[in-house]
């Protein structure tokens, strides 16, 4: 629970928000998918028209998908977001169009709501609470919350109930991705975006989103170690939450959207309310930063969607975090790699970073590897002047943008796309958003190696529990020192396994060149076979080819001497064989080596 000194005074006063639109919600359509189709085809036709007259560009692509996806719902926005992550497979405008995307939606009205909530409850309202808002302060495309107060408690709660037919139209919507995905893949329409790996990591997403039981086991998980860096959570009042319902504690403060917006159109009351609630935003930038990374490298379990409209500002410069419907987790091998890969960064050790952000990837394409490193390591270098600079601009210092760029570098060497990694990405990306306004001038290696620091404390005390800081400090470097050298043995060796794999794949570099020669003469031996047989058809037939081919071809094709049908006939299987023949051939050279003989290999 939030100590009731905590709470500071309004910054933006009820009467100040919008309020929340109530329309009677629709039963879901049984021509649901055929209404998500008629709007892919009007941004198809829209796309078109734009590409015609070239007015097309990125961010005017954004903008004209960005609508539709909200138009269609909750699971298209989630979907929308994910993509806008990925800053690395799409120009950055787009991205920001992309990123714009508001789950938002209308509120729906009071009678719906206390049904559901009385069904849920099994109970009528006023048995539970002895106030309740008739109107929602906040509504999103699949949930309305409430103000209302616990009977029995005596406390202020919020209380999330989910939209009529949510889940239904989740259903019908994952479904049709699922057969988009799979349609795309069977296709081979951009594979290197891993189509089913994106559909998996929306599901997860939106698992959380349609069983408000999931937000409330995350609320409880990040509340238990959330008070070590000042930043709270809301309480959950797990008696009176099921999966349509989630009562939670009201936690009063300030939005960090709303600092944003003070800042620009009234920067001296905004200065007011930070001196009068002892609020410093650079303190509270710094917390952020610690309790973000804390999450991702040692809890793992994070919050992974704080924008500027989940952050509460609270007095003496603490935080709450609010809306856990998306928190992630990773697998312990990432974690460890990603700490180190961390770590490495913070040391000025950039050569050992690019090797363990080598190590993030599920297979090492057939480059050479030690270009590459060269390419990452410039980077880095080039970043690290950059964060030196005090008035340089924040979106060229943050760590998120070093990782977009080192990304960027690895898929054009082939590297393919890591899906799992999303919700990290998004947790550090929110984060630098928040950063850049709280305090731009933060200078982001600084921060992480003051991190590790602390880190480096937290663990040391874990390990001798009771112990004065005084000596953990002392301990700190000759304790550690053999976990991370093993740690390091241990991930350079799986480093080496994989770059004498991508070795193994440079030395046939004359068989890939053989098998691009052979690729091209296979479609030659295919453009003379068709020739071919229009020439055949020319002689042995009616068909007009002078009109299909015109003339200059058809002058080509009609020189070539008569011969009988057998002959044509032999002619062209020949041909046809020997173009099969050269493209299995190609296909077999280009092919990577079986993984079970690589393993055994290696």
């Amino acid at each position: 629970m939030v100590p009731n000194e905590l709470f500071p005074s309004p910054l933006v006063l009820p009467s100040e928000r919008e309020p929340v639109i109530i329309l009677q919600p629709k039963p879901p359509s049984r021509f649901r998918t055929l209404y998500v189709f008629m709007r892919f085809w009007q941004v198809l036709g829209s796309l078109l028209l734009l590409r015609i007259t070239g007015l097309l560009t990125p961010r005017r692509f954004g903008a004209l998908v960005r609508p539709k996806l909200e138009q269609m719902g909750a699971i298209w926005i989630k979907a929308g977001k994910i993509l806008a992550l990925r800053k690395d497979l799409f120009p950055q405008e787009l991205a920001e169009e992309l990123d714009k995307l508001k789950d938002h939606g209308p509120g729906f009205p009071f009678p719906l709501a206390r049904q559901i909530v009385e069904q849920e409850l099994g109970a009528p309202l006023e048995r539970f609470f002895d106030e309740f808002s008739p109107l929602p302060f906040a509504s999103t495309t699949v949930a309305q919350i409430h103000h209302a107060h616990l009977r029995r408690e005596n406390i202020a709660v919020a209380v999330k109930i989910q939209r009529p037919n949510a889940k239904q139209e989740y259903s019908a919507d994952i479904t049709l991705i699922r057969k988009v995905a799979g349609l795309l893949e069977s296709l081979t329409i951009l594979p290197h975006f891993r189509w089913s790996d994106v559909c998996w990591e929306l599901e997860q997403t939106m698992q959380s989103e349609i069983d408000s039981r999931f937000e409330a086991a995350a609320l409880r998980r990040l509340n238990k170690t959330a008070s070590v860096d000042g930043v709270y959570f809301p309480e959950v009042f797990l008696e009176y939450s099921t999966e349509r319902l989630l009562v939670m504690e009201f936690i009063r403060g300030a939005l960090v959207a709303d600092f944003m917006a003070l800042e620009k159109s009234d920067p001296p009351r905004l200065a007011v309310w930070l001196k009068a609630n002892n609020i410093d935003p650079r303190w509270v930038g710094k917390r952020l930063f610690r309790t973000v990374f804390r999450q991702i490298l040692e809890d793992n379990f994070f919050h992974a969607d704080l924008h500027s409209g989940n952050i509460i500002f609270l007095r003496d410069s603490k935080i709450a975090f609010i809306d856990c419907r998306n928190a992630g987790s990773l697998e312990s091998e990432q974690v460890t790699k990603l700490r180190l890969l961390a770590q490495s960064l913070a040391a000025g050790e950039y050569s050992a970073a690019a090797d363990y952000f080598f190590l993030l990837s599920s297979h090492l394409p057939s480059v050479d590897i030690a270009e590459v490193k060269a390419g990452m390591v410039r980077l880095m270098r080039a970043w690290e002047t950059e964060v030196h600079v005090r008035h340089r601009p924040y979106s060229s210092k943050s760590i998120t943008y070093l990782t977009t760029e080192l990304d960027k570098l690895a898929r054009k060497s082939g590297f393919s796309v890591q899906w799992s990694l999303s919700k990290m990405v998004g947790a550090l990306t929110h984060l630098d958003n928040s950063l850049a306004h709280l305090w731009p001038h933060m200078n982001s290696l600084k921060q992480l190696r003051g991190y590790f620091r602390r880190a480096e404390i937290r663990h040391v005390r874990a390990e001798l529990a009771g112990a004065k800081s005084r000596v953990a400090r002392s301990m700190i470097a000759a304790w550690d020192i053999p976990r991370r050298f093993s740690e390091s043995i241990v991930f350079q060796q799986i480093l080496a396994r994989r770059q004498a794999q991508v070795i193994q794949g440079s030395a046939t570099r004359i068989g890939t060149f053989l098998s691009a020669m052979l690729a091209v003469t296979a479609v030659a031996l295919l453009a003379a076979e068709v020739c071919l047989l229009f020439a055949f058809m020319n002689q042995h037939s009616h068909f007009p080819v002078d009109l299909v081919l015109g003339n200059q071809i058809f002058s080509v094709i009609n020189r070539l001497p008569r011969m009988r049908t057998g002959i044509w006939l032999l002619v062209l299987v020949g041909i046809l064989a020997l173009q099969r023949r050269t493209a299995k051939f190609s296909n077999k050279l280009a092919q990577p080596q079986d993984s079970k003989n690589t393993a055994k290999a290696v």
